[in-house]
């Protein structure tokens, strides 16, 4: 048996699960770790009584959970969307070329996505934010 632990921030955010088996926490649980149970090697959290064997903690680098002294509990969305950072889209100066945008959309198709598709997830495939607004293209390196 392995004890499974959570690791919280200051807002009491669910930031990390391990178990003392986990080869990412070689040096096991800080101090500051809460034990919320012992169970098999794989991380598993009991949210609102559903056990989940490791959970995505994280969407975008925003906690999905949130521990309320007592158990792990779904983070509203309006609770995730609060912690989002604002991404500002800069204008470049001059528009892309013919040849700029066909790179742009090579790179694209080969992550998986389209040019027609959602151009935020088609952004993070290949670090960039991109918007389409009257019909250019603006990209941002991030």
């Amino acid at each position: 048996m392995n004890k499974h632990y959570i690791r919280i921030d200051n807002q009491n955010r669910i930031i990390a699960g391990l178990t003392d088996d986990a080869i990412a926490y070689p040096d096991g649980a800080l101090q500051t770790d809460i034990f919320i149970h012992e169970s098999g090697r794989l991380f598993e959290l009991n949210v609102n009584g559903e056990w989940l064997t490791n959970p995505p903690l994280m969407e975008d680098g925003v906690p999905l959970y949130k521990w309320d002294g007592k158990a792990a509990q779904k983070r509203t969305d309006r609770e995730i969307e609060a912690d989002r950072p604002i991404i500002e889209v800069q204008e470049f100066v001059e528009p892309l070329s013919t040849d700029e945008i066909e790179f742009v959309r090579g790179l694209i198709e080969t992550s998986g996505c389209s040019m027609d598709s959602d151009f935020r997830e088609a952004g993070r495939a290949i670090g960039m934010t991109l918007a389409l607004e009257n019909t250019s293209m603006k990209l941002e390196r991030r």
